[in-house]
C-alpha cells in the first residue's frame, strides 16, 4: 500500500490525452492539496470546477463517468463542465457527442 498521495486527481488527469478514460470516484475530495481549505471555501469549488473540466476532457464521446457525491456542489461541478446526469442511478454522468 502507498503510504502517500504521489499525485493529486486534478494533477494527474492534466497530463492524459483528450478522450482517453473514464473516470470513476466514491465522491472523496481531498483538500490538502490544495491547502486543508474547509468545504466552504471559495478554492475548494475552483479545484472542484477544474477538476470537473478535466474529467470532463478526458472522458471519450459518448462515454460515462461515475462518481458517487454526497456534496451537492460537487455534481453540480460535474453537470456545469458538461456531463448529463443519468436521472435513473443519480451517480452515472453522460457526455454526450
Amino acid at each position: 500500500m502507498l503510504s502517500a498521495v504521489l499525485e493529486d486527481g486534478l494533477t494527474f488527469l492534466r497530463y492524459r490525452p483528450t478522450g482517453s478514460a473514464t473516470v470513476v470516484s466514491s465522491g472523496v475530495l481531498d483538500t490538502s492539496v490544495i491547502g486543508g481549505k474547509i468545504c466552504h471555501d471559495p478554492a475548494v469549488a475552483e479545484y472542484k470546477r477544474e477538476l470537473s473540466s478535466e474529467i470532463y476532457r478526458v472522458t471519450p464521446a459518448n462515454g460515462i463517468s461515475y462518481h458517487r457525491c454526497a456534496d451537492k456542489k460537487w455534481r453540480e461541478a460535474l453537470i456545469g463542465a458538461g456531463f448529463k446526469v443519468d436521472e435513473i442511478s443519480g451517480f452515472l454522468f453522460l457526455k454526450e457527442a
